[in-house]
């Protein structure tokens, strides 16, 4: 959940790129401080590249909803592949295996582009069991 500090920032800052003032901050507030402050930005980051006027805080929600549903499919692809391999294998791994790559790279337009390793699989790291039939969700 963001703080109102959060909302704050992100709403200033959208203020700053379109050349207006906020308005009424408090509306904005109440509007998005439900969201995580990473899907927030990343909301706002959509409006900055796709928006021509300052968004409204219905069009930074609207967005802030589709980046946290792919987020929370994207995890929920994530736990039953790894769950398909017995649950044994650190995320970050996961996500640069070909294994994953192959099955669910596709499954969804979410790219957890914070925190993200991007460095090789570390040499000597275990071989990924095939997953078994019929543990698709998609």
């Amino acid at each position: 959940m963001a703080t109102n500090k959060q909302v704050l920032e992100i709403v200033n800052l959208l203020a700053g790129v379109f050349g207006v003032e906020p308005g009424n901050v408090e509306a904005y507030i109440w509007a998005l401080k439900e969201f995580d402050a990473g899907d927030l930005e990343k909301a706002a980051r959509q409006c900055i590249n796709e928006s021509k006027w300052m968004p409204k805080p219905v069009e930074i929600r609207e967005r802030a909803i589709k980046i946290d549903q792919a987020r929370r499919r994207y995890w929920g692809f994530m736990g039953a592949f790894n769950e398909s391999l017995g649950g044994r294998y650190d995320y970050d791994i996961l996500e640069r295996s070909p294994e994953w790559q192959q099955r669910y790279s596709h499954a969804d337009e979410y790219n957890p582009e914070f925190d993200k390793d991007t460095s090789p699989v570390p040499e000597g790291a275990p071989a990924l069991a095939p997953m078994a039939q019929g543990n698709s969700d998609g």
